[in-house]
């Protein structure tokens, strides 16, 4: 492990570190075309240029980016289902529906707070260790 990076919880965060790096690199090109050309535009025409290119790109062309449809159309419609299929199961106040793994087919993954339904699954990017390390070893024994 490096120095200085042990605390750091989750591999994505390295991240930092390489896009620092890209951004001081960046940074050094800028003052070496600005030395060589002394036009004060240059600064001003790589920034527009890298606002186009990351628009382009980005925003654009990358479907991923932005819901391109609504709300119901992309999770309303799974949501609805969900709630219908389990309304028999919430009639019990202490029940609690257990899935193995979040899945998007029952809405968006915290859907369940919205319909205020007790589940075991749902998007949680801080995750408690114990409480991971208690389920995973039993989501590999088949069920009954």
């Amino acid at each position: 492990m490096l120095p200085g990076f042990r605390s750091v919880r989750a591999p994505v965060h390295m991240w930092f570190v390489a896009a620092l790096g890209l951004a001081l690199l960046a940074a050094a090109g800028v003052g070496v075309l600005r030395a060589r050309y002394r036009s004060p535009w240059i600064a001003l025409a790589l920034l527009g240029f890298t606002g186009l290119d990351l628009y382009y790109w980005n925003m654009q062309r990358n479907g991923l980016a932005y819901a391109r449809e609504s709300f119901q159309d992309r999770y309303g419609s799974l949501e609805d289902r969900f709630r219908t299929a389990a309304a028999p199961l919430t009639a019990n106040p202490l029940h609690r529906i257990w899935a193995a793994n979040a899945s998007p087919s029952f809405g968006p993954l915290n859907g369940s707070l919205d319909n205020r339904m007790e589940v075991t699954f749902g998007y949680n990017p801080l995750e408690l260790a114990r409480y991971g390390n208690t389920w995973r070893p039993r989501r590999r024994i088949p069920s009954c």
